[in-house]
């Protein structure tokens, strides 16, 4: 029973949205239908550095997977909402026939992100069906995706059901966020362990609270077709498909040192020179030393200072760490921001969107090490280069959608990490598509607007104080907003076909959100309700209140506690149901000049490439590490290759020496005790030198765990694991091999994906040592690296090598042909040609022979020998033997043995 509707139980339960008059039906009143959600307020966002106290829901930025009641309060539905108000509970009047068990209790239900399908006729969602019957009561609940048909208006009016079915072949995991793909595949995040196995669950990156492993695509009539796109460490959420065919998506951006590990090691020094301000933790914090699920688990306070750890820099707040083994020479390091990304549908070419910068999207970054060559880039600051001035910025970037009127232009929320469910200042991401061939625009042309103001028409909404971190929390003595000052904010706004924008409103927001109330009857400062906006000067306001307000009566049990909740309901998540014309997929292709290098090393690059799907590999490539961007001076940007005079210099300054990449996996290594004896379930990633694919790479003696040796050209190229986040960064090759350069994203790689980076980070307009206006381009040497690699992988996976099986065969001249043998001996890899042809010696074309020539293929693997076959025209001159050769010439991807040309004598018959 839906309570917000309890007199309407045995017919299509609708609700008129009261006083909608013509002169509300404007510009601001949608013209199509809106789907939304209604939810229990969830008021609790807790931010602790003990692991236990933290707290997230299923409104929070991340962490928002989780299906039990603690988390998911029950007793919402999925509605839709017409243009004339009418809005109409789609689950009350479904069709529950085909779920198992039937229709639910309506409080037993929670539902979240409806995304409407290409057609417009259907839609996706996910939903929790499951409740505690009591206090006792353990059931585990997941998140699994529903499908619903969507009738019309007037078939709605008419009792035409909508007709609800789960998902076919979806994982049993907390599945959340789905959307339409191309081909019948859907894209949705999971909590299913990257690799499939259950005790890698994983934690994220911040407070070491569970998480989504990342993006995966299903085709739902192949179990078989489940597919991780993007392995998101600390977790990847809202995916759309935008009007390029690409994948839109917000990436939660962590990759840094685990903080609860240092806490737990060791209080903080509050004298000089450390002045550190952090208490000690006990979260128990440890590392296993694999992947597998028996490995030895040892905690932090086991080993020695900051063994667990070594990428990348020390937190800001590690003051000891940074002084006492960086000689005070580094900043600290954190990183905490949600951005947009984009990837292909087969989930290559994964990175942030249009590879924007986020120094030129975002608030700022401090520059790497203390030296006054380098940068600290603010957005409220002229860095006077490379045409960079103080720009409009976000700080977070939440709930990316595109707008269907404006391909390549974005809307979200820029909205703090916690405490206010993700709501705040709506900005709009211009210039952000593609051109008519399908690349990229150059971000040097990415800008942001802010579509709604701050309180007493500020350009950004005030910082939202935290009077109070949670129920259990202490108050932090902060005060609240004055009322005056109050601001409004704004969650998953979506840009409309006819033009408005949508989006889930709370006004008079004065602090963060925490439950006011009890546990058994929570109570939330906030009350979102849809609503529409309306232009008003350079800025919009809010509109049309969408409907009349929905009431939730409902309860169930949090652990031994009853929840009762009474009162009016969150209105979350719209999706327009447009139609929409599916786009082209975006794909990915092997650069011309990495093209160009398999084919001078004689390696078919479609063999190449099922080998690495064999291993479950990817490559990647660079041309010059020495080249970075024009603007990304927060690290070392005059960089020489210690082995060879290859430099790039932007300024004078510091000259930074690099001689290896080491890559990083993503390994699930950390765990917490969380006060049990032994690790708690789910593991947070651990920086750890590649090892999965180590023996598929060129190594040299001396080099560090998991590091390559630069091509004197800047260059390296490398076999990495597919299917995992991976990093890196660039090292001197001093006695410490001192990190330089360091790429600040996990990134992950498809198996059989051939990926080049030119350079790292790679170039919008031009290099270092250019302008703005007089810009030097990306590199486009031909990768040394990468020709020493496939000259390896050539050594350990041959082609084999072609020749005639004897040197000299005879036939008869009335025989009526000849025929000569090709072999094939070893190697096996790779597809294999050879030219041949005949040519006179005694014997003459078209006297005694037909002259013949063509080529004898190969398939990968196939070493059965080939036959050349010479027509015979039985000259009848009676004469001597005469002879010919037969010879073998340019062999494509295999080579020539010794036998290159054989002799056929025609005799006379006996």
């Amino acid at each position: 029973m839906i309570p917000c509707m309890r007199t309407h139980l045995k017919r299509l339960v609708l609700v008129a949205v009261l006083g909608l008059s013509a002169s509300a039906a404007r510009a601001g009143n949608p013209t199509n239908p809106i789907l939304f959600v209604t939810q229990v307020p969830m008021p609790e966002e807790v931010n602790s550095r003990t692991i236990s106290v933290s707290d997230q829901s299923c409104v929070s930025p991340f962490s928002n997977h989780l299906a039990d009641t603690a988390h998911a309060g029950r007793g919402g539905s999925l509605h839709v909402r017409f243009s004339n108000g009418q809005v109409v509970d789609l689950l009350a009047a479904a069709d529950w026939s085909a779920i198992p068990g039937g229709k639910p209790a309506t409080n037993a239900v929670a539902v979240r992100n409806p995304s409407v399908s290409w057609a417009a006729d259907k839609a996706l969602f996910s939903m929790v069906i499951g409740a505690p019957s009591g206090p006792t009561d353990t059931t585990q609940f997941l998140w699994q995706l529903y499908e619903i048909t969507l009738p019309t208006q007037a078939q709605l009016n008419a009792s035409v059901p909508p007709v609800l079915t789960k998902v076919a072949n979806q994982p049993a995991s907390n599945n959340v966020f789905p959307t339409y793909a191309l081909n019948g595949k859907l894209v949705f995040a999971s909590d299913r362990p990257y690799n499939g196995q259950a005790h890698l669950l994983q934690r994220e990156e911040y407070l070491g609270l569970p998480t989504v492993s990342g993006l995966w695509s299903l085709d739902p009539m192949s179990a078989s077709s489940l597919q991780l796109l993007h392995h998101a460490p600390s977790g990847a959420f809202s995916p759309m498909v935008d009007s390029a065919g690409r994948l839109i998506f917000t990436n939660w951006d962590h990759q840094t040192r685990d903080p609860e590990a240092v806490t737990d090691y060791r209080d903080g020094i509050t004298t000089a020179p450390y002045n550190e301000t952090f208490k000690q933790t006990f979260n128990g914090s440890g590392n296993f030393v694999d992947e597998t699920s028996g490995a030895a688990f040892t905690q932090v306070t086991a080993m020695s200072i900051n063994a667990w750890e070594f990428f990348p820099e020390p937190r800001n707040f590690d003051r000891k760490t940074l002084l006492d083994e960086f000689g005070n020479t580094l900043n600290g390091f954190a990183l905490n921001l949600f951005m947009p990304w984009m990837i292909n549908l087969d989930g290559t070419d994964g990175e942030i969107l249009n590879h924007v910068g986020r120094h030129e999207v975002a608030n700022g970054v401090a520059k790497s090490f203390k030296d006054a060559t380098l940068v600290d880039l603010s957005a409220t600051v002229n860095p006077g280069y490379g045409g960079m001035t103080a720009r409009t910025f976000y700080n977070n970037l939440l709930w990316t959608r595109e707008d269907p009127r404006r391909p390549g232009t974005f809307y979200g929320s820029d909205a703090p990490d916690l405490g206010t469910h993700g709501a705040g200042q709506i900005v709009r991401l211009n210039n952000a598509g593609t051109n008519a061939s399908g690349a990229p625009l150059n971000p040097d042309a990415i800008t942001v607007t802010y579509i709604t103001p701050g309180a007493n028409n500020a350009a950004k909404p005030a910082f939202i104080p935290t009077v109070k971190g949670g129920m259990n929390v202490p108050a932090s003595g902060a005060a609240a907003l004055p009322v005056a000052n109050a601001e409004t904010l704004y969650r998953t706004p979506v840009p409309l076909a006819d033009g408005n924008l949508v989006a889930s409103h709370v006004g008079g927001v004065r602090q963060t959100d925490y439950n006011s109330g009890t546990v058994a009857q929570p109570v939330s400062f906030y009350a979102f309700r849809l609503k529409s906006l309306k232009p008003s000067g350079t800025t919009y306001v809010p509109d049309v209140t969408l409907t009349a307000g929905l009431t939730l009566t409902t309860s169930y049990y949090v652990g031994s506690t009853l929840v009762s909740y009474n009162g009016p309901a969150w209105e979350l998540d719209p999706a327009e149901v447009a139609p929409r014309t599916p786009p082209v997929a975006a794909t990915s292709r092997i650069d011309p000049i990495e093209a160009g290098v398999f084919a001078s090393a004689g390696v078919d690059v479609p063999t190449f490439q099922s080998y690495l799907r064999s291993i479950n590999a990817a490559l990647t490539v660079g041309r010059n590490v020495t080249k970075r961007d024009l603007h990304d001076r927060q690290q070392p940007f005059n960089l020489k290759v210690t082995w060879s005079s290859t430099q790039t210099t932007a300024t004078t300054g510091t000259l930074y020496n690099v001689a290896w990449i080491q890559f990083l996996q993503a390994d699930l290594r950390r765990g917490y005790l969380l006060g049990g004896s032994t690790p708690a379930p789910g593991r947070r990633v651990v920086a750890t030198p590649l090892h999965d694919t180590w023996a598929e790479n060129v190594q040299t003696p001396g080099a560090p765990p998991g590091a390559l040796r630069l091509g004197d050209d800047g260059s390296f190229a490398a076999i990495l694991p597919a299917g995992k986040a991976m990093s890196w960064h660039l090292q001197d090759d001093d006695t410490k091999k001192t990190s330089q350069v360091k790429e600040r994203f996990w990134v992950t790689f498809q198996k059989g994906e051939v990926r080049t980076c030119a350079s790292c980070h790679g170039i919008n307009t031009s290099d270092q040592t250019g302008t703005a206006t007089s810009p030097v381009g990306r590199p486009t040497n031909p990768p040394q690296a990468l020709t020493t690699l496939l000259q390896f992988w050539k050594t350990n996976h041959p082609s084999g090598a072609v020749q005639h099986t004897t040197a000299s065969v005879s036939a008869p001249k009335n025989a009526g042909t000849a025929v000569l043998t090709v072999s094939r001996t070893g190697g096996s890899t790779g597809p294999v040609t050879v030219a041949y042809s005949t040519l006179d010696g005694t014997a003459y074309a078209g006297t005694d022979y037909a002259a013949t020539s063509g080529t004898l293929s190969w398939a990968d693997g196939e070493t059965a020998s080939k036959a050349i076959t010479v027509p015979l025209l039985n000259n009848p001159v009676i004469g001597a033997a005469k002879t010919l050769s037969v010879r073998l010439s340019n062999p494509q991807y295999g080579s020539l043995a010794a036998i290159t040309t054989a002799t056929l004598t025609v005799t006379e018959p006996r």
